[in-house]
C-alpha cells in the first residue's frame, strides 16, 4: 500500500462503499478539486487503486473537520493497513481539535471512530448532511 497526496481524480475513479455513495453525489468535480490541500491523502492499494481518500477542512488555527471516503474494496484483509494509515494521518495533523460526523445508523463508521480515539460530543445532529440524514458528532482533542 502506498500513501500519496489526495487528488480529486482519486475520488472520481474510486468505487465508494455503499454507505457513502449518496454523500459523494452532492460534490461536483470542482468541489472535489477544492479539497486538494497539504492536509489530504489517498491510500493506494498494491495495484495503484485508491482505497481511502481523506483530508481536513480547517475552521481556524487549531480546529478542523476531517472527511474520509472509503472504497467498497476495503475489507477484513486490508482494514488493518487502512486503520493504521488513518491513525497516522490523524496523528500528523497540526490541529488540536479534530471533528468528524458519522450518520447515526452507520455502525461500522461509529466503531472506526472509537478505534481512532474520537469521542462522541453530540449524539444526534438533525438533518446534518445534504440528504437530510442525522449524524453523530465526534471530536478528538490532542
Amino acid at each position: 500500500m502506498q500513501p500519496v497526496p489526495f487528488q480529486a481524480r482519486h475520488m472520481l475513479r474510486m468505487s465508494i462503499q455503499p454507505r457513502q455513495r449518496d454523500a459523494l453525489a452532492f460534490l461536483t468535480t470542482q468541489e472535489l478539486q477544492q479539497l486538494e490541500s497539504p492536509h489530504t491523502g489517498t491510500l493506494l492499494d498494491d495495484l495503484g487503486e485508491p482505497l481511502v481518500c481523506c483530508g481536513v477542512v480547517p475552521f481556524w488555527r487549531g480546529r478542523a473537520y476531517v472527511w474520509a471516503f472509503l472504497s467498497d474494496r476495503v475489507n477484513a484483509r486490508n482494514f488493518r493497513a487502512v486503520h493504521a494509515w488513518g491513525k497516522a494521518f490523524i496523528a500528523g495533523l497540526p490541529y488540536r481539535r479534530i471533528e468528524i460526523a458519522v450518520a447515526v445508523d452507520f455502525v461500522a463508521g461509529h466503531r472506526w471512530m472509537a478505534a481512532l480515539g474520537f469521542v462522541v460530543e453530540a449524539p444526534r445532529m438533525r438533518a446534518f448532511d445534504p440528504a437530510g440524514r442525522d449524524h453523530t458528532l465526534y471530536a478528538l482533542v490532542k
